[in-house]
This record gives C-alpha cells, sequence and structure tokens, in this order.
C-alpha cells in the first residue's frame, strides 16, 4: 500500500495544482511542489474538507470508489474502467479531486491507505443463501471440502504412507486441524482410531484420486479433474464409489463389517432400498428390522458364525450413523444425539437418482488478498484470507498447496493462507507455471491481480531458477584450447551438453565412447575416466532403459510449465523414482533430449528459427573477433549491444567468454550471460556495440 504523501510526491505538480483548485485550497501559481504537497497532505483528509468533496461525488463516482476501497484500495486500471462502465470520466473525476492515485508502474488506481479509514465503508457483502439442510453448507459440500484438504495436503508435502497405507500422525493431526467438521478424536495417533478422516482417505483411494508416486502419496490426475469439476459431478462420484465398494479396500481401511463381510456393495444397496420405505429415525430398529426382512443378508457373513444376526445389525448402525450421516443421506434433529435420524433431501435425490435437481443452492466464497509493504521482497508477504462462506475445493486445493495457513489462524474465524516468495517458487518446482499461478489466484479473489501484486509474484518467479542441483558428468581440461578445438566441429559440439567454465564442459554420458574416441583422435591421447561402473537394473519389469524413457516424458511434460498452464501437476517424487530406477548414462541423454527440445521450443516460440542474420550497420566481424579473443586471453567480461532478432529489440548484456564456435558461415561467442544467468549463444554479426572489461568491473 501507499501513503498519501508518498502518492502526493509522485504525482506531477500540474495535476498538484489541480486537486489543490478543486479541494477550494489558496495558493499562488509559483508555489513550489515540496510546499503544495505538505499542504495537501493536511487538507485532503480533514473531515470538513472531505465531507464537502464527497457530497459533490455522483452516484456513478461513489459506486467507484465504494468498489475500490472494498478491495483493499487497489485495483487494475482495466478493472475501474470497467466497473465505471467503461467511462474514464468518473475515474478522472475522482483523481482531480485527489481520492484516487495512478501508479505509472503498474498501471493501478489506488486509494492512500491511511485516506481509507476517512472514507465511507462499503456495503457489506451479502451472506450466502443457506441450504435447505439446515443453516450452513450440506454435509456433502463438507466432506468435498475436507477431500480437497487431504488432496491439496498430499500434492504440497511428501507424506510416506505407513505400513499398510496408512496416513503419518503428524499429518493426521494437520489435516484434522483445518477440516470444516472438527474431528472427534483429534488427537488421535493412528488413522486406525478415526472415523470421518479414514472414511474420507477410503473415498479418495476407491475412486483413484490419490495413489503412490515412488516412497510417496500423491494425488493423481483423475484427483485434478475431480477438483475442476462442476459441484454436482463432484458430489456424483463420491456417490458412485459408495454405492460400489472395492471390497479389498472396505477391509483394509476397517470399514463396518470388514472382518467378515464378503460383499459390502449388497449390504449398502440393501440400506438404501429400505431407506426409501422406513423411516431410519431408529438406527436399532431400522437394524433389526432390515435384517429381518432380508434373510439373504447372512450370506454376507463368513463362515456364516453363530452372531451373525448381531454383526449384521452392528454393522447398519454403524453405517448409518457413520457413512450415511457424512454423506449427508441422513440428519439428526439435534446433530449429537444418536437417534433422531432422517433423510435428507439430497439423500432422496441420491436415491432416486436425480441428483442435480435435488442440490440445494450453495453460495462459495471467495478469498481476499492483502499485500504487505516489507521492502524486501523476500520478506514480502500476500495474505489469502476467505470471506464468508465456503471455498470452492478447487480454490481451497491452490490456497492450501501455495499458503502457510489454516483455519482459525490468529483466533479468526474462517481460512487464512500467507504467500511466501519460498512456498511460490515450492510451487514453481512442483509443476506450476507462473501464469497458471496468477490465474489461480484470480480464480481466488474473482478479480485481476494489482500490478504490485503480478510485479513480486513475478520478482518471486524470477527466483526460482537462482540455485539449481543436477546430477552430470562433467570434462574437465587444463587447456581451454582442447574444448574449443572440440567444439569447431558439429559432431564435437553435438557431444557438450552445457557449458560451466572455460575449462569444464558437460557431457551426454550415453555418448561417452564416441567421445572418449573422439578426444583421443584430436589430442593423441585418451581422457582419464572416472565415472562409477554401471548399476544393474533394479526393476527387471520395467528396465533401467524403460525407466529413462518414462522419465524424459514426465520431465519434458512438466517443463512445458515454462509456456502454458498445465491441466495436471506431476508429483515431483514420481520423477524422483524413475530417475533411481533409470542407468545415469540413459538418464543424462535423456536431460540432454529434454533440454533440446525445449530449446527448439523456446526458439519457434520466439521466433528467432525464422529469422536470417541481420544485415543492418553494426560492428564489422573481424573488429568484434578480435575484442573477443582479447577477452578471453585477458580473461576480462564483455560489455555489449546485443540484437535479439526474435524479439526485434537490442538489450544490453555481460558476457564472461567461454569460447568462439563457427557454425557454417557464421561465428558465435559461446558464453555466461549475466542479464539471463545461464549460458547463451551470440552471432557476431548481431553485436551492436563492445567493450571489453576487467573481470570485476562490470559486476
Amino acid at each position: 500500500m501507499t501513503t498519501l504523501r508518498e502518492a502526493l510526491e509522485g504525482t506531477p505538480w500540474r495535476r498538484l495544482v489541480i486537486i489543490g483548485r478543486r479541494r477550494g485550497l489558496r495558493f499562488s501559481s509559483n508555489i513550489l511542489k515540496a510546499d503544495l504537497v505538505d499542504r495537501l497532505a493536511r487538507t485532503l483528509p480533514d473531515p470538513a474538507n472531505l465531507a464537502a468533496a464527497l457530497s459533490d461525488l455522483t452516484g456513478e463516482e461513489r459506486r467507484v470508489l465504494e468498489s475500490l476501497v472494498a478491495v483493499g484500495g487497489r485495483m487494475p486500471f482495466r478493472s475501474a474502467r470497467a466497473v465505471a462502465g467503461g467511462d474514464p470520466a468518473p475515474l478522472e473525476r475522482l483523481r482531480c479531486l485527489g481520492l484516487l492515485f495512478h501508479d505509472r508502474l503498474t498501471d493501478d488506481l489506488f486509494v492512500p491507505e491511511d485516506l481509507i479509514p476517512h472514507l465511507p465503508a462499503p456495503p457489506a457483502l451479502p451472506a450466502p443463501p443457506a441450504s435447505s439442510a439446515g443453516p450452513g453448507p450440506a454435509p456433502a459440500d463438507l466432506l468435498c471440502h475436507d477431500l480437497a484438504l487431504l488432496l491439496a495436503l498430499l500434492r504440497r508435502e511428501e507424506v510416506r504412507p505407513l505400513a499398510g497405507g496408512w496416513l503419518p500422525p503428524g499429518f493426521l493431526a494437520a489435516w484434522g486441524e483445518q477440516c470444516a467438521v472438527p474431528p472427534a478424536f483429534p488427537n488421535a495417533r493412528s488413522e486406525k482410531r478415526t472415523g470421518r478422516r479414514r472414511f474420507l482417505h477410503y473415498l479418495a483411494e476407491a475412486a483413484g484420486f490419490v495413489g503412490p508416486a515412488g516412497p510417496f502419496l500423491k494425488p493423481t490426475p483423475a484427483a485434478e479433474l475431480w477438483l475442476r469439476g462442476a459441484r454436482a459431478d463432484r458430489l456424483q462420484r463420491l456417490w458412485e464409489v459408495w454405492t460400489a465398494p472395492d471390497s479389498d479396500r472396505w477391509r483394509a481401511f476397517r470399514l463396518p463389517g470388514s472382518g467378515w463381510l464378503v460383499r459390502p456393495e449388497v449390504l449398502v444397496a440393501a440400506i438404501h432400498e429400505e431407506l426409501e420405505e422406513m423411516a431410519p429415525s431408529d438406527p436399532e430398529g431400522f437394524a433389526r428390522a432390515l435384517v429381518a426382512r432380508h434373510p439373504r443378508l447372512y450370506d454376507l457373513v463368513a463362515d456364516r458364525t453363530p452372531n451373525a444376526r448381531d454383526l449384521l445389525r452392528e454393522a447398519v448402525v454403524q453405517l448409518l450413523t457413520g457413512p450415511l450421516v457424512w454423506l449427508g443421506v441422513l440428519h439428526g434433529d439435534d446433530g449429537e444425539g444418536e437417534g433422531g435420524y432422517r433423510l435428507s433431501s439430497v439423500g432422496a435425490a441420491w436415491l432416486a437418482g436425480s441428483l442435480r435437481s435435488g442440490l440445494p443452492p450453495l453460495a462459495f466464497a471467495r478469498f481476499a488478498v492483502a499485500l504487505d509493504r516489507q521492502p524486501d521482497p523476500l520478506k514480502r508477504r500476500l495474505t489469502l484470507t476467505l470471506r464468508p462462506g465456503l471455498p470452492d475445493p478447487a480454490h481451497l486445493a491452490v490456497a492450501v498447496e501455495i499458503g502457510e495457513g489454516g483455519r482459525g489462524e490468529g483466533g479468526e474465524e474462517g481460512y487464512r493462507y500467507t504467500l511466501s516468495a519460498s512456498g511460490f517458487v515450492r510451487a514453481l518446482h512442483r509443476g506450476w507455471s507462473i501464469p497458471a499461478l496468477l490465474e489461480a489466484l484470480e480464480a481466488l479473489t474473482d478479480r485481476p491481480l494489482t500490478g504490485q501484486e503480478v510485479a513480486l509474484l513475478r520478482e518471486w518467479g524470477e527466483m526460482a531458477d537462482r540455485m539449481t542441483l543436477r546430477r552430470l558428468t562433467v570434462l574437465e581440461v587444463k587447456e581451454p584450447e582442447v574444448l574449443s578445438r572440440l567444439a569447431s566441429t558439429r559432431r564435437g559440439r553435438r557431444l557438450i551438453h552445457r557449458t560451466l567454465s572455460r575449462r569444464a564442459v558437460v557431457v551426454d554420458e550415453a555418448q561417452l565412447p564416441l567421445l572418449v574416441r573422439r578426444l583421443t583422435r584430436q589430442e593423441g591421447v585418451p581422457p582419464r575416466i572416472e565415472l562409477p561402473p554401471p548399476v544393474p537394473p533394479a526393476d527387471p519389469a520395467l528396465g533401467r532403459s524403460g525407466a529413462a524413457h518414462l522419465w524424459m516424458a514426465a520431465r519434458l511434460y512438466q517443463k512445458l510449465g515454462r509456456f502454458l498452464s498445465l491441466p495436471v501437476h506431476l508429483p515431483q517424487p514420481l520423477l524422483d523414482h524413475l530417475a533411481a530406477l533409470a542407468d545415469p548414462g540413459d538418464l543424462t541423454a535423456a536431460e540432454v533430449a529434454v533440454e533440446r527440445t525445449l530449446a527448439a521450443l523456446q526458439e519457434a516460440l520466439e521466433g528467432r528459427a525464422a529469422f536470417p542474420a541481420w544485415t543492418a550497420p553494426t560492428l564489422p566481424v573481424e573488429e568484434v573477433r578480435a575484442l573477443v579473443e582479447e577477452a578471453l586471453e585477458r580473461g576480462g567480461v564483455l560489455e555489449m549491444a546485443y540484437y535479439t532478432a526474435g524479439r526485434d529489440e537490442v538489450t544490453h548484456r555481460v558476457v564472461e567468454p567461454y569460447r568462439l564456435e563457427r557454425r557454417g558461415e557464421v561465428l558465435y561467442l559461446v558464453g555466461f550471460c549475466r542479464r539471463a544467468q545461464a549460458e547463451r549463444l551470440f552471432r557476431l554479426d548481431r553485436i551492436r556495440q563492445i567493450v571489453v572489461r576487467e573481470g570485476d568491473a562490470a559486476a
């Protein structure tokens, strides 16, 4: 946020004069800007002067001002103009009154933060309509909410399941703290002692929403599609999983009757059939009547134990008071007693197969975004606060994955998540792209992000590639000329994956024999090889080569997030598991193939490949070559103005030169570009200006 004095100091003198005249100030036309800023900073918040300015506002101007205050005082110019119905006149009049200012750097319109308390408060947001099942959201919506929490936490955290696939206690507690329905046993040290959360975990695995990715549990692509689906489709999918239970998982998750129930789907179908005819107000009486009317249920008890009737009754009661209540098929009058259960409208619609017509209305709440004023971008925070209501599961999953926080943080009701540079970069490392995250945050808040917010997020995004850990096979030489001779031919350049310095390059381990032969023929002696021996295959069914191919496909898909919003994010543990199974040489070759594919795609997108050599007047190539060779000899750096044909722009570069390469008839400089923080290739015939500096002079 920006204070009133800061806004005035950033406003041109002529605009300040207009504001002063419109607010009734008298001053000389030769007044200094500093004096005018001081007078306006005292006058604009004055209650009497402000009341007079507000009384002259039209209805359209007042609506625009209230809309800005409602979103925290800052809004992109295009959004504010849309609020004004496309007419810029109300915005201009508010600027002339000193109630609204324009940020040229971000193209935002904003109200100074110390002026907001003196303005009339915006009208309160309407409360979301209550569902027909009673006050608040329906139980089925709460079930989707807590299942979305589970998927988001699994996507964010590296969760190793315990023996049998159970969730660890720490994760179980963190999940329970954020659930919309508080757990009956929040401090349970085992998932076996939970009821509703264990049932949710069963639904997630039975629906195919959760699966192993290496040693960890991660959401599947089906989970991503479920989160983004319509509300009725989400509920319908859970109902389908419930009505067609997986017997093996039913026993594994110890659901009612797991020790003896042969076919749980038959028992569930029998209960549904009787719910349409008998009132389940008394679960015990309902269970007795059900068993009496359906003697075939005894066949579901393994080994026909003597107490089969009691086992069936107990299982029916547990299903009536547990899963059927959590799904919203049944609900009680008092919410706490064990009796008084009745069929809900949603339950009746489910049983009749007409869910969409029987679904009660529900208003999903949005998140509001607040940006702090910390000058250091690494310490700045974006706070997402939920307005009254229930969040959409897809939006909630995004907020949980990229932010830290949860329900009731700081003694407040609702949800509050804090987004930091660390969390944002971790999300990028998990496969998100910056455009996709910006789009997701705009969906969370139901408004365009302000220029300040976008600038901060992009600044965080630039930090994502600041450090990278890689598995590399490195060729080191004592004389840089060895690498220059290797790169002088097209086949030799193909063996070089990345340049680390003038004396070290990353090579393709899969082509190691070819590299050894070429270096031996080129230098007359073979290189020293200090590589570990190959490891035998760890997975005979998949094979080390097959693992490398799968890793390559997954890595390429993950890296496409640089260019577009991916529909599904691949979990990093899956790639790590494939990398561990693959042969190191095959893995290196796969990484080379991925990088070359992405480089070709980048060139195609930027249009560089379609442009011929730049023919406009530049420095003579021989003159540029002499300066580059001088920098290579002295160990200096090059400051140059370079024309990029694909973007049709000239940029200033500081380059640490590695070597010169000739490709066809064109001479290139290979070096480390400090602007891009990566190795880059520069055509000498596109260099407009060039100067040799000492190594530290251009840092």
